[in-house]
């Protein structure tokens, strides 16, 4: 590299449309943004990139008023923005699409967008207006989603079209996309690239994303972020892949990283004794419609389908969480499809990570010591004496596990970035005594940077060594490749065994988007 990437970049030329000045935010036991800066020009796309918690969604949430600064100043159009000043997004004219997610589960799609906003026919909120309104916008950007279905009903990459819809109808100047292809398929993050561009000529946005296909697809300019500060700045056309991942990690992990290079796939005999044996599966609200699968201790089957393909529903099913009905359904050595229940399955020593970590795994306003402990309380009545011990010391060993910057005893699980709160949600199930029999992963690093995705990597294969049972669900096809044993496709929700000598990625991904589109990119920083 010809420069240093810690150099901050100069930001000179026209006045921007957002200057960011030595913002500083401090949570409990962690310094989440260390006087940092950013800048944005009108009619720009300008990417933030870092590891996780380097302090990128702490930064917007600054920008679009979802939380206050405890120093530091932002001015739109060079005016000094007031924090927590009535209609905020309204007043400076910014779109916000978060991390996480942000709506009301019991109302409808087209209430979502205008909550907050109310549209009003004679003083009176018009539901009729709203709905009428919020499919013209759909309409108007390209987007198909069921206004009318509540948002609990929703898929994942549908809810955060309504999101992006939600953000639109302000008619932004400034928006903000937080990660916001996470979780949506490659026909829809094509969409939403392709409209970025667009929107360009309308509104200048802040873009977030691992994903180098998509960063340098759309990006004007790059700013890297590590521990809460800006590192570099510069152009997109002028700058190279390895340049953002020097600049995220530093010179001497850098150089570490270098050193270890990517994962690799490990060839490991699947010996073990049979752990999960389902054929023919079909649960009752028709999601999955016939899956077979077997696993055995010490194996990492890969589920590899795009969204929508079935393979959260699947693992909900063996789980228990989904009613389900089969001709053969074994796992951990027993167990009836019909009346399995998640009691039953966590009796039986089966786990699950799910794609949906905020609805499904964590508790956002508790802490990361009380999220850790939770999978436990079977022994309630014994730890609540101990407990703030308990809690201490699980954090302790999920940080032997995995790298989590913040404090994760006592800081609550909202405030740590999201990459941070998928690290907990896998932990979970590793601490606090012997691993799980069968571990179900949904999507395990969506939203991970490139070292924290081989941190789970590695923690996969270790667990498979110890004799787990690991499906790994992803429609990431490099990583269901590189870290499987085998690959499983799953497509419309059926399963397909694919045989030793269709494991390669072209016939894998021949077989899962065969009339459902493309693969996504998968190269990530």
């Amino acid at each position: 590299m010809a420069e240093n990437p810690e150099a901050p970049g100069s930001i000179d030329g026209e006045s921007p449309i957002l200057d960011v000045q030595g913002l500083v935010k401090q949570y409990p036991g962690t310094r989440a943004l260390d006087s940092a800066d950013f800048s944005l020009r009108s009619g720009e796309i300008h990417t933030l990139v870092g590891s996780n918690g380097a302090g990128k969604s702490t930064l917007v949430k600054m920008i679009s008023g979802r939380e206050r600064p405890d120093r530091g100043r932002l001015l739109v159009d060079g005016e000094l923005v007031e924090p927590g000043v009535a209609n905020y997004l309204t007043r400076y004219s910014i779109g916000y699409v978060s991390q996480e997610g942000s709506l009301d589960p019991e109302l409808t799609a087209y209430e979502n967008v205008y909550l907050g906003r109310e549209l009003t026919t004679r003083g009176l909120v018009s539901y009729r207006r709203m709905r009428r309104e919020a499919r013209a916008l759909a309409d108007e950007f390209g987007f198909a989603v069921d206004l009318d279905r509540r948002v609990r009903e929703l898929s994942p990459p549908d809810r955060k079209v309504v999101e992006i819809l939600r953000a639109l109808s302000v008619r932004p100047r400034i928006l903000i996309l937080d990660e916001p292809t996470a979780a949506i398929p490659k026909p829809d993050i094509e969409h939403l690239l392709g409209l970025m561009r667009t929107l360009r000529s309308r509104a200048s946005i802040i873009f977030i994303s691992h994903y180098m296909e998509e960063i340098f697809s759309v990006s004007d300019r790059i700013t890297v972020m590590r521990d809460g500060r800006r590192v570099w700045v510069g152009d997109a056309a002028d700058t190279a892949p390895d340049r953002l991942v020097a600049g995220m990690l530093g010179d001497k992990a850098y150089r570490a990283h270098q050193a270890v290079g990517s994962h690799s796939r490990v060839e490991r005999a699947s010996e073990g004794p049979v752990r999960l044996a389902v054929e023919g599966l079909r649960t009752r609200d028709g999601a999955v419609e016939d899956a077979s699968l077997t696993v055995r201790g010490g194996e990492v089957v890969g589920l590899f389908g795009m969204v929508g393909a079935g393979k959260t529903e699947l693992l909900e099913a063996l789980y228990g969480m989904r009613r389900s009905e089969s001709a053969t359904f074994d796992v951990g050595g027993g167990g009836d499809g019909g009346r399995w229940s998640v009691r039953s399955a966590q009796t039986a020593g089966v786990a699950l990570v799910p794609e949906d970590r905020l609805k499904n795994a964590l508790v956002g306003e508790e802490t990361g010591g009380w999220n850790l402990a939770a999978p436990h309380w079977r022994r309630a009545p014994r730890l609540f004496p101990r407990l703030g011990r308990l809690e201490a010391g699980l954090s302790e060993q999920a940080r032997g596990l995995v790298t989590i910057k913040g404090d994760v005893t006592g800081q609550p699980i909202s405030t740590l970035s999201g990459g941070n709160k998928q690290k907990v949600s896998v932990c979970r199930w590793l601490v606090n005594g012997r691993p799980p029999e069968i571990l179900l992963l949904d999507e395990p690093t969506q939203g991970l940077d490139v070292v924290a995705r081989e941190e789970i990597y590695q923690l996969i294969r270790r667990l498979a060594d110890d004799g787990t049972a690991v499906v790994l669900a992803s429609s990431d096809l490099d990583e269901a490749v590189t870290v499987s044993d085998r690959v499983v496709v799953m497509k419309a929700g059926t399963t397909r065994e694919m045989q030793p000598d269709q494991q390669s990625r072209d016939s894998l991904l021949l077989e899962a988007t065969s009339d459902v589109g493309a693969e996504r990119g998968t190269d990530h920083v």
